[in-house]
């Protein structure tokens, strides 16, 4: 059977991904995966022995999505995963019948989204006494000395981070007036800039238009129009360019601001309503790069966001 170490063969990573990409569609059985497996030779050693039972246990097996399973406990590996996580839930989902997601995708929601403070090293869990969950720093660098930390912990932790970005209400309407200035501020300068772009574009078009005919009538030589056209048609494709790039900044951005406000001020309450994947998804469409250190999570808020954070030091912005 392929190992971790055996993922660095390309040609057999991609067979072997394979597998569980045709199993997840639903349109091959164990038993076709069999003949596919000896077809392509995927297990050399013993190609034609495979069976079902074989395939199974690489279906099944977490090694492949960047996990293993030691002593009944799952730890998150070393190895560069060959699978996503999403494939590999899909994948169980199947072999069980389709009775619903496995309880995996809920197992360790905080894994990927915390270092440690100390080392800089990734942090993983583990399960202890078949029903607490520790975070812990892996130690690849060595042993550094930071401390275990219960899950339950860290969503306490995580909350009071997100309940951070609250806006007290008496400041909301003043940010929304703010916004909507800088808004008509910056559809002015747009609009400014978006004329004198089409001014020296017509302006340019029509120095073509007329070296061209003074080309034809030989007033000017085809040497210098061609030079002169040249050079003139780079400026238009410039300015054509430009005049895009304001387009596609023409966003709304006092209603982007609004929607930022409206996030910042409904995550706390959204955060302890929900469950623990979802609770990871809103820390990652909030925080980056955050770390834990002896007892305390040091966050790192996501741009716009971090604007709101930066109040967190005024009882103004505390609801």
């Amino acid at each position: 059977m392929p190992n971790a170490d055996s993922f660095r063969c390309t040609a057999q990573s991609t067979r072997l991904r394979e597998l569980f990409e045709k199993y997840a569609s639903g349109d091959y059985s164990l038993q076709q995966l069999v003949i596919v497996a000896r077809a392509s030779g995927l297990f050399s050693r013993n190609a034609q022995s495979i069976n079902k039972a074989g395939i199974h246990r690489v279906l099944t097996n977490p090694i492949y999505c960047g996990e293993f399973e030691w002593k009944g406990n799952r730890y998150l590996g070393k190895h560069e995963p060959l699978i996503s996580r999403q494939l590999f839930d899909q994948v169980q989902d199947k072999l069980s019948g389709g009775r619903g997601p496995t309880q995996v995708a809920n197992e360790f929601p905080f894994v990927g989204l915390i270092k440690c403070g100390l080392c800089g090293c990734a942090m993983t869990a583990e399960v202890k006494k078949g029903k607490y969950i520790y975070y812990h720093c892996t130690g690849y660098r060595g042993k550094c000395g930071n401390t275990y930390v219960r899950q339950e912990t860290l969503d306490g932790l995580f909350s009071e981070v997100i309940g951070r970005l609250k806006v007290h209400p008496a400041l909301v309407e003043d940010i929304k007036t703010a916004l909507m200035e800088i808004q008509k501020d910056r559809v002015l300068f747009q609009q400014q800039s978006k004329d004198a772009l089409q001014k020296r574009q017509r302006r340019l078009q029509g120095l073509l238009d007329k070296a061209y005919e003074d080309k034809l009538t030989g007033m000017i030589s085809p040497e210098l129009w061609l030079r002169k056209s040249q050079e003139w048609q780079a400026e238009l494709i410039k300015i054509q360019q430009q005049l895009k790039a304001l387009e596609n900044a023409t966003k709304d951005y006092y209603q982007m601001g609004v929607e930022i406000l409206e996030l910042a001020n409904s995550a706390y309450g959204l955060y302890l309503r929900q469950e623990w994947s979802e609770k990871a998804k809103l820390i990652k469409a909030l925080l980056s790069n955050s770390t834990f250190t002896r007892g305390t999570l040091y966050p790192t808020y996501k741009k716009p966001v971090d604007i709101l954070a930066k109040g967190v030091d005024s009882k103004l912005w505390r609801g």
